[in-house]
């Protein structure tokens, strides 16, 4: 699910959500996200950035998701992964 996080300042995000208990985990930041679809098997969730003209024609101002990784005034697919703790534990820092 997407929607506006609690946290300040209030910005769009994922909410990640575990799906055998039920239990929210955390929410992750997706600046014009929108429409998020999961896929179980490999534990991504998928979600499109659109962008308005204004942002297009200007990319300066874009603060999409897309700009963490390089892409201004474009949009994008954003892919999320939630690693277990496990997985998280071998001191690597992920994007």
């Amino acid at each position: 699910m997407t929607g506006l996080d609690t946290s300040t300042p209030p910005v769009q995000s994922v909410g990640v959500i575990d799906a055998e208990t039920s239990t929210w985990l955390q929410n992750v930041p997706n600046v014009r996200g929108k429409n998020p679809a999961a896929f179980a098997e490999t534990n991504h969730t998928f979600t499109i950035v659109q962008l308005n003209a204004a942002i297009v024609a200007n990319p300066a101002t874009d603060n999409s998701t897309c700009t963490l990784f390089g892409f201004r005034g474009t949009g994008c697919i954003a892919v999320f992964r939630h690693a277990t703790k496990a997985e998280d534990d071998d001191g690597e820092d992920e994007k």
